[in-house]
Formats: C-alpha cells, structure tokens, sequence
C-alpha cells in the first residue's frame, strides 16, 4: 500500500532536508525567533512608517526565504519570498502596503512552520542542535 502524503509533505524536500538533519532543532528555533523579529518590526512600521523599517522587514523575510529553502522547506520559502516582494515593491513606490495581507502571510508561516516542525520531528525524531555537549 502507497502512504499518501499530505500537500505539506509534498512541500518539503526530504532529499534537501537530509543532510540537515543534526541540526534541525537549530532551524526551527532560528525561524522562530526570525517570525518574532518580522513581528516586532512590523508593529514598528505601522507606528512609524519609514524606509529603514521596510528595508529592515524586507531583510528579514529574504533571510528566512534562504534558510527555509537551504533545509527543503519550500511553502516556507514560497511564503517568505512573497513577504519579500510585497515589501520590496513597496520600498519601490510600486504598491501600498498591506497591513491585513502582511499579517495573513506572518500566520500562515507561523502556521507553516509548526506543521512542519512536527512532520520533521515524525520523520526524524527529537530535534537538537547538533552540538555535543564538548563542543560547547
């Protein structure tokens, strides 16, 4: 019988993501702490409207777009990169940005990345950092 994968599944790249393995716990804390900091610079922005603060925001979701990808974690990267853009063309004069879509797009990878925290920690099990207590 065929296990049939979730669309979610089908979103990580497991041959990317394998090598990566030993430090997946490392990642997932990092994105975290990457959604935080999207957070806390929006809030700003919507206080304070100015360049730096998009650029900042910008920044910050092309990084995650880069680390979602390097692991296999393509709907995160897809989603990051779109945040990326939106801000972008913002910067630019292109559009206005969209507060309600900006807070959509930072749920759903809130959302992306928990789910795909748990299939990892199903596939792989336990997630650490991958240091050894010498290393420290």
């Amino acid at each position: 019988m065929v296990e049939q994968k979730t669309s979610q599944e089908e979103e990580i790249d497991w041959a990317t993501m394998a090598p990566w393995a030993e430090t997946l716990g490392l990642y997932f804390d990092f994105a975290r702490a990457d959604l935080s900091e999207l957070r806390r610079h929006l809030r700003k922005y919507l206080s304070r409207p100015c360049t730096e603060l998009l650029g900042a925001l910008e920044i910050k979701a092309h990084g995650m777009k880069g680390a979602a990808r390097n692991v296999g974690l393509e709907r995160v990267a897809n989603v990051a990169l779109e945040l990326e853009e939106h801000f972008h063309a913002v910067r630019d004069g292109v559009s206005k940005f969209d507060p309600i879509w900006v807070e959509g797009r930072l749920a759903l990878l809130d959302v992306l990345l928990q789910r795909s925290e748990k299939m990892v920690k199903q596939r792989y099990g336990e997630l650490n950092d991958g240091c050894q207590d010498s290393d420290r």
